[in-house]
């Protein structure tokens, strides 16, 4: 019996831990960032990672970056958590090595990036309304609306299907994306990031195929 409950207890983890270390990179190098769009964070730092992905570290997050060493893995996730005002940094980067994070944005997709190839909208349920009206005589009558509801799965050129979930304007046949695991308290799901700099924008997302 204790082998049986601690093999129930186990294999969320392993799962759980087999989706984090499936997006997981080490970092390669630092560069330094040449100022964005608006022509801001001129000499921020930029960690390169072993995908060919490029971040930018927050300005506060410089000293602490500046520890981390070649090789360190770290895990590209969201930043969820609640904020009054612009978030320009919307993504963070967490060290397994040790056990903390910093915040960045996205400024370079990998070296071989995932783009759409094509956007399907597909109906997903809907409401009905009921109308009342009057004919040409003055007659009272209703009658009843369907309003279908529609959702977006969008392919990528690895052959997945995905839907999207929390966005859908971004999200355009011929554009690059980014694919990404986020942990959370009941395990894990994912998410696809589009733009780059503060323009970019992310969704959760479901694997249809």
């Amino acid at each position: 019996m204790i082998k049986k409950i601690s093999l129930l207890f186990l294999l969320p983890l392993f799962f759980l831990q087999g989706a984090i270390f499936g997006n997981t990179y080490a970092i390669n190098s630092t560069s330094t960032f040449s100022g964005d769009s608006h022509g801001e964070f001129a000499g921020n730092s930029v960690t390169i990672l072993s995908d060919g992905s490029a971040w930018k570290v927050h300005p506060e997050d410089q000293l602490k970056y500046s520890l981390w060493l070649p090789g360190e893995t770290v895990h590209p996730q969201v930043r969820t958590s609640f904020y009054w005002f612009k978030r320009e940094h919307k993504f963070e980067l967490q060290n397994l090595h040790r056990n903390e994070s910093i915040r960045v944005m996205l400024v370079q997709y990998p070296t071989y990036p995932l783009y759409i190839t094509q956007v399907d909208w597909v109906e997903c349920g809907g409401y009905y309304t009921t109308h009342k009206t009057k004919d040409s005589i003055g007659n009272s009558y209703s009658f009843t609306q369907w309003h279908p509801k529609y959702v977006k799965n969008v392919y990528l050129n690895d052959g997945s299907i995905w839907r999207i979930v929390t966005d859908n304007s971004d999200f355009k046949e011929g554009k690059f994306v980014y694919f990404g695991i986020q942990t959370n308290a009941n395990g894990f799901e994912y998410f696809l990031i589009a733009g780059t700099e503060r323009e970019a924008v992310w969704s959760k997302i479901k694997k249809i195929l």
